[in-house]
């Protein structure tokens, strides 16, 4: 996942998705599943990416407002 290109909020995404590796180990299997089903057009890993997207956000909320 792309980090930031903000002098702060970046090193603090990177440092938070280390922390979210569980979420990102679930996003690429499922984005391995995925790459198996060509014809299917409904099969996507949105809501696994989400929840990785949420994890970071989620840390970077409490590190950012101290």
């Amino acid at each position: 996942m792309q980090t930031s290109e903000c002098k702060v909020k970046g090193p603090i995404q990177e440092n938070c998705a280390s922390g979210c590796e569980k979420s990102w180990t679930a996003y690429q299997a499922c984005a391995g599943r995925v790459a198996k089903l060509e014809h299917d057009e409904k099969a996507n890993c949105l809501g696994q990416f989400l929840e990785h997207v949420q994890c970071i956000d989620k840390c970077l909320h409490s590190k950012m407002k101290r």
